[in-house]
């Protein structure tokens, strides 16, 4: 499976994918420029409880959701680290074996998993432990679609229509941020 990262480093890592400073963090989360620069480079600093709300806060999720949320699934798919690694067959086959099962039954789909990708979905559980046949045919589909959209975004922002297309994003953006589950 993917190397665990530390509250710390998964702090770091959606830092820097907002684009923040140190200054900005620490001024979005009400925090020292002292206790940010700790929690951003020191991967095995104690936070507190409260240190951790405000982290949470500020990036925009629950302390539960930064804690329980594999990585890979709160970073936009173009900025998942190098060091989500693939998961190897024998972890799949042991760990989701019904995915496992899916994957050999759908080479031509399972060939256009990024490493990441299948990393996510290796780290995907439903209620009673590893996914089952719906749940891998949710997640694969789903993955599938958000592949396509970026794609897509990629393609359109390319052209004249890019200040359109920003903001088409700024709204969505601004509405999923003031209620996180639409």
């Amino acid at each position: 499976m993917p190397p665990t990262l530390s509250i710390n480093q998964k702090i770091a890592l959606l830092v820097r994918e907002r684009g923040w400073t140190q200054s900005e963090f620490a001024e979005r989360a009400g925090l020292n420029r002292l206790t940010a620069r700790k929690i951003l480079l020191d991967p095995t600093a104690r936070l507190q409880a409260g240190t951790l709300h405000a982290c949470a806060s500020a990036l925009g999720l629950t302390v539960h959701e930064l804690v329980q949320t594999p990585v890979e699934r709160l970073l936009s798919p173009a900025t998942v680290p190098d060091s989500v690694a693939r998961p190897s067959d024998a972890e799949l086959q042991a760990e989701q074996p019904v995915l496992w099962d899916w994957l050999q039954r759908h080479p031509e789909r399972a060939a256009r998993f990024s490493d990441a990708e299948l990393a996510e979905l290796a780290s995907l559980h439903g209620t009673g432990g590893p996914l089952t046949e719906e749940g891998v045919e949710h997640f694969t589909d789903l993955i599938a679609r958000r592949r396509d959209l970026l794609h897509r975004v990629s393609v359109i922002a390319s052209t004249d229509y890019l200040p359109l297309l920003e903001q088409l994003v700024e709204l969505l953006y601004e509405k999923v941020q003031l209620d996180p589950k639409s």
